[in-house]
């Protein structure tokens, strides 16, 4: 199912609030707001604390899909902004009644890849019974002095640090003589 039509589905069934992503009350009735509307339309009844995880696990657009520009419910000029950020954004406008639900899936369907993926179970079983779907093998965790590597290189690049100026160049060459780490 797309989000554009996750929305639609779920925003009937659900008490609108613009103040909780997905919500359940004592009585099993749930409240939440446009992202809490999808997630509901497809068997979600509380919404993760990360949010865009959650909405990434179903429709995986939303990882990468960064808006950048004017809505067209107010015309006001966006920065990149995550798609939860934006529809957090619209659901102020659909609060107070100056958009509808059909406006907000129409942007939506404009922003959404054509066609989201169809998950069918049924196949999956027998492309894993054929051994065409075996699970990618699990990476072994990286020792201390890998993730000491990794992080510092993360530093170099993202601060154009020179390893050499701040001793790290000789952690590294120690780390490596004493077979912790390879070359």
């Amino acid at each position: 199912m797309r989000l554009s039509d996750a929305v639609l589905l779920g925003l009937p069934e659900i008490r609108f609030t613009n103040s909780v992503w997905l919500g359940e009350d004592t009585d099993g009735n749930c409240f939440g707001c446009l992202v809490g509307a999808a997630l509901f339309s497809i068997g979600a009844r509380r919404g993760e604390y990360d949010i865009d995880q959650q909405l990434a696990q179903i429709w995986t657009w939303t990882k990468t899909y960064l808006f950048e520009g004017a809505l067209p419910c107010c015309g006001r000029e966006f920065n990149p902004m995550e798609i939860t950020c934006v529809l957090t954004h619209m659901a102020d406008h659909y609060k107070d009644k100056e958009i509808t639900a059909e406006f907000i899936a129409d942007w939506v369907r404009s922003v959404e890849p054509q066609e989201e993926p169809v998950r069918d179970p049924e196949a999956e079983f027998m492309e894993q019974r054929a051994g065409l779907n075996e699970p990618a093998p699990e990476e072994p965790e990286p020792t201390v002095a890998e993730a000491f590597i990794e992080q510092a290189n993360k530093r170099m690049q993202r601060n154009s640090w020179s390893l050499a100026n701040h001793g790290t160049a000789l952690v590294i060459d120690a780390l490596r003589k004493n077979g912790d780490v390879k070359p």
